[in-house]
């Protein structure tokens, strides 16, 4: 055959996921890497009839078709499916007039400021904050105590006025902040749908692959790092009577680079 550099093809494309239960395709958003890899078991028969052996049959007994996707957008959707949560729980923290937050000291230890519900509140104002005991003596930040305001969490000092066990009412006025999310792991036995991918090569063949399959976690997710955030999820293609083949693989003609 002679060579056809038209046809060399340098991949790239987007990975959508149709999980059961759902009504449409969850744009999985920047894959950086989807392969498949192709298994196949043979059993092998050989003649034993005279001299060595030698192979007079070989069967094909079992074929096999995994894959997997590498993701960089760890949004509350693929991390659901990672983690196989059991769905994304939303919350909205609501602005508020300031108001107390009480909290237990544990002298150089974090505490987490809840509210009312026994959520934490976030983003706490960078002024227009006061600490008081139980007899309304205020506290001095930097000398009894520290926030991670952004995290909603209190440290008081054990070199400072604070006593150990005792409450404190931390007031502020409480900001708004939207789709605060929470997943919690390890809910679902499986993570099963649709893999559909849709090629958009620079160079060469436009290539998709449609197939149904039990998506699972792979390795593990750094959430400290110094490069960007990745998360690999393991791809077991299954038949499934929607899909022709274990699954599909579309030619849809060639990209000429220019």
């Amino acid at each position: 055959m002679a060579l056809n550099t038209t046809d060399v093809t340098l991949g790239k494309g987007k990975v959508l996921f149709l999980q059961d239960g759902t009504n449409g395709y969850l744009d999985l958003g920047n894959a950086t890497a989807f392969n498949i890899t192709k298994e196949v078991e043979t059993l092998e028969h050989f003649s034993s009839r005279e001299g060595p052996k030698k192979r007079d049959k070989l069967v094909v007994t079992q074929q096999k078709a995994t894959g997997q996707i590498t993701l960089d957008i760890p949004d509350p959707q693929n991390l659901n499916i990672f983690f196989m949560g059991d769905g994304v729980n939303l919350r909205t923290q609501a602005s508020a007039a300031a108001a107390d937050y009480n909290v237990t000291a544990r002298l150089d230890k974090w505490v987490e400021i809840l509210d009312g519900s026994g959520d934490p509140v976030y983003d706490i104002p960078t002024t227009g904050v006061t600490v008081e005991d139980a007899l309304d003596a205020a506290l001095t930040e930097g000398t009894d105590f520290e926030l991670d305001r952004a995290g909603g969490l209190i440290r008081f000092f054990s070199s400072g006025s604070a006593v150990e066990g005792d409450p404190y009412d931390v007031n502020f006025a409480k900001a708004e902040l939207a789709d605060i999310s929470k997943i919690k792991a390890c809910q679902s036995k499986t993570v099963k749908g649709v893999v559909l991918f849709k090629g958009n090569p620079d160079c060469g063949k436009i290539q998709d692959v449609k197939g149904y399959a039990s998506l699972t976690p792979s390795d593990s997710i750094d959430y400290i790092g110094e490069d960007f955030q990745t998360f690999n999820l393991n791809v077991e293609f299954e038949e499934n009577a929607a899909i022709e083949g274990l699954f599909e693989h579309i030619t849809r003609g060639v990209v000429t680079q220019a």
